[in-house]
């Protein structure tokens, strides 16, 4: 049986976690933050990016002679070269931590000073990083030092926002809070993983809290290598993204970010496509009640179709497009889908759009339930529901 994340609390007690263990951590982590005893000094960010991510179970395609390779670390290491490649430098655990004894995982030390010597930290997340403790450590503890944090969902399987077995909830709901105001992309389909760094890229460069170095000489590339690659792999989107991010300062992009969100709410599409030019935030969190819609929710609830070219500009400005209404768990595919509103479901589609057997816990029905019920104008909406997994909430 499949759950509404927003239906379900995690309990601590009786779930499986090492607490002596979590204990240490914590008091690790405190111990580094606060320079006390044992603690390596703080030097400041020595790395733009830090790759979170959980090394998942080996595949056996390793060469000759050589341990297994696990799928997570070689598409951690992709998006590593890709983020590189556009001049970050990037903190990879194998490259810089010390091993456990276990020989995985690393070191709750070594884990919080990657954190705090860090500008901002990429969770490359899969099933396994929702169960993993050590993913868990770096995540929150990211948080807490208010470090900038991205997701990319490049897991084989991937986690899917709001949708786990009641026996998991104790273990990995804790992501769904992580994620619920973040910025997500979807890598979960290998061809589409590059285009979707792409769109990370140009969110990191719009970001005014991440550095972007290019400290070639660490990462071992020549600094004009790095230049010049990074212009041939940071998309037209991104560019844009990283002008309006330099007339627009945070604040004032917060502020755009909520004028988007009432002409979203109000439907004035011309209003709404001037401020995502001006460097509103994309997905800022509508804060008139408790629902916490983001404007790409919002445009695609109302069902003013004027509103599509809405939902296309924000989908080409990075909106996360799996983040959840907290009201009753709808995502925006659903909610287009509920609106009748077939071009921008099949946009939202075509862009990556998971979460499919997500439900709306008022009615009960799934994306595909609402396409179907509106019948043939939808019909081609949920034949590309059922082709990618998607079920109705009956089937669930």
């Amino acid at each position: 049986m499949l759950v509404d994340n927003r239906a379900v609390r995690p309990v601590v007690k009786g779930a499986a976690v090492d607490k002596t263990r979590l204990a240490k951590q914590g008091e690790m982590a405190a111990r580094v933050s606060s320079g006390g005893p044992g603690a390596a000094p703080i030097m400041g960010p020595t790395t733009d990016i830090l790759l979170s991510y959980a090394w998942g179970p080996p595949s056996g395609g390793g060469a000759a002679g050589a341990a297994p390779l696990h799928p997570m670390q070689q598409r951690a290491h992709a998006i590593a070269a890709q983020l590189r490649a556009a001049g970050f430098s990037v903190w990879l655990d194998v490259e810089r931590m010390p091993l456990d004894a276990t020989g995985g995982g690393g070191t709750p030390e070594a884990m919080a000073m990657g954190v705090l010597n860090t500008s901002a930290l990429v969770c490359v997340v899969s099933a396994e990083y929702a169960r993993s403790e050590s993913c868990r450590f770096e995540a929150q503890f990211a948080a807490k030092k208010r470090k900038p944090i991205f997701y990319v969902n490049a897991g084989s399987p991937g986690y899917d926002p709001g949708v786990y077995s009641l026996e998991e909830a104790a273990t990995v709901s804790w992501l769904d809070a992580q994620i619920m105001n973040a910025l997500w992309f979807d890598g979960r389909d290998e061809a589409r993983l590059a285009s979707e760094v792409d769109k990370l890229i140009g969110a990191l460069v719009a970001n005014g809290k991440v550095t972007r170095s290019g400290r070639a000489a660490v990462e071992g590339a020549p600094a004009a290598a790095a230049a010049a690659a990074a212009a041939a792999v940071v998309p037209a989107a991104a560019a844009l993204a990283a002008a309006a991010a330099v007339a627009a300062t945070a604040d004032s992009r917060e502020r755009l970010g909520d004028e988007l969100v009432c002409a979203c709410r109000e439907a004035r599409a011309a209003d709404a496509l001037r401020l995502i030019g001006e460097g509103a935030l994309p997905d800022r969190r509508d804060a008139s009640d408790g629902s916490r819609r983001t404007p790409l929710m919002l445009a695609c609830e109302n069902n003013s179709a004027a509103l599509d070219a809405v939902v296309e500009r924000l989908v080409a400005a990075g909106a996360a497009l799996d983040l959840l209404d907290s009201y009753n768990g709808t995502t925006a595919l659903l909610k287009a889908c509920a609106r009748g509103r077939a071009a921008a479901a099949a946009l939202l589609l075509r862009s990556g759009a998971g979460a499919l057997n997500a439900f709306d816990s008022e009615y009960t029905m799934t994306a595909l339930d609402f396409a179907r019920e509106k019948g043939a104008p939808l019909a081609a909406v949920a034949a590309e529901i059922v082709a990618r997994g998607g079920r109705s909430f009956a089937d669930l």
